[in-house]
């Protein structure tokens, strides 16, 4: 899975929280763990552009599906 499918998979799931029957409630464990997955990816997303940048490498196609994705 590179950066963007792991960005796009956090919103996935961030959307998927927040339909949880108790989604508002801080005691609905299906909403935090979807939480908590949603942050995972969305670090992953992160750390994939930022050590390709460092690398000076992202190839077009990555930096597309960034942008098409939302995250530049």
């Amino acid at each position: 899975m590179n950066g963007p499918a792991h960005y796009q998979r956090a919103e996935e799931l961030l959307d998927d929280a927040a339909s949880q029957p108790a989604a508002n409630d801080d005691t609905c464990p299906a909403a935090a763990l979807l939480i908590a997955e949603a942050q995972v990816h969305a670090t992953l997303a992160n750390t994939a552009v930022l050590a390709s940048a460092l690398r000076d490498d992202l190839p077009q196609s990555q930096i597309d599906d960034y942008v098409k994705a939302g995250v530049l």
